[in-house]
């Protein structure tokens, strides 16, 4: 995709609104969330795993044309790093388990992320070689707004009804929300407009954790 391309990052654009839109909800529904985490929280390795193969197989680790000198050429040297941080995601399910007192699920999501974000990656990476179709694009969208979305509510919830630390639950947010969305801005697509609504997303989701 030219990076003198018009066509705006839908897909970026969709989650970052749902996310809002979560967060606003989140808010009401505090009690809902303390009775069900235990029980997202056996599908959240796989669904973090997921999320990774659909955030490469659209085309994030290819080398995108993007503007020279422009702010997304400069973020170009944290990709690799965000890749590193979303692989090794695992490190950030210990607060679920903290919360829930769950450790061996704990134990199980440690080893389906390590292992299937390796396969992920590999997989991904085959599959951007491929032209996508309209239904995988719609799944991929479901499943990355869904693992978003999920990470949303357990660290919100960590924060307003465990009473997690804060620098806690900033450091899971590194490790669970911000590689996998980061790493969505290099989809093509290459739009400064999605920089713009992820960053304002991710700014006022930490002032809503205080």
């Amino acid at each position: 995709m030219s990076s003198k391309s018009t066509q705006l990052p839908l897909q970026g654009l969709l989650i970052d609104s749902l996310l809002l839109l979560m967060l606003l909800a989140l808010q009401q529904f505090d009690l809902w969330i303390e009775t069900h985490v235990h029980i997202v929280y056996w599908g959240l390795g796989i669904l973090q795993a997921l999320a990774l193969f659909f955030v490469i197989s659209g085309g994030a680790m290819k080398d995108p044309k993007v503007p020279k000198g422009s702010l997304l050429e400069h973020l170009l040297i944290l990709k690799t790093l965000m890749l590193l941080l979303a692989i090794g995601g695992f490190m950030w399910l210990f607060l679920p388990a903290l919360m829930t007192n769950q450790w061996g699920v704990f134990m199980l999501n440690f080893f389906v992320v390590l292992f299937g974000s390796l396969i992920a990656f590999a997989m991904g990476e085959e599959r951007a070689k491929k032209k996508q179709s309209l239904a995988f694009e719609m799944q991929g969208t479901i499943i990355i707004s869904i693992y978003l979305l999920v990470s949303e509510a357990i660290l919100y919830s960590a924060a307003h009804i465990y009473n997690i630390p804060l620098g806690v639950i900033l450091l899971c947010l590194g490790l669970s929300y911000l590689p996998i969305r980061f790493l969505m801005i290099f989809k093509p697509p290459y739009h400064n407009i999605e920089l713009l609504t992820s960053t304002t997303w991710f700014v006022y989701f930490i002032v809503s954790l205080t």
